[in-house]
């Protein structure tokens, strides 16, 4: 994630992304650490004036850290 970039970097980096600006962006990080854990976007599409969906997009966790289960809580965090 993030080309192995400190955590404050990648941040920014995405901060200044245009397609990151039209979401809302979400982590999951350490509490104790504050090391990023996994990350997402969550997009509103609105198909028409009386139809809004929503779509997540860009999860992402660092390799090391996958199979435990970060990404899961973190998209049920965000849309429950």
């Amino acid at each position: 994630m993030g080309d192995n970039l400190p955590y404050e970097e990648y941040i920014t980096m995405c901060q200044a992304s245009k397609k990151y600006k039209k979401g809302k962006w979400y982590v999951l990080e350490a509490t104790d650490t504050k090391q990023l854990l996994s990350s997402l976007i969550v997009y509103e599409l609105n198909l028409s004036d009386d139809q809004v969906v929503k779509g997540i997009g860009s999860i992402a966790t660092p390799l090391y850290l996958r199979k435990k289960g970060y990404a899961s809580l973190l998209v049920k965090e965000t849309i429950g």
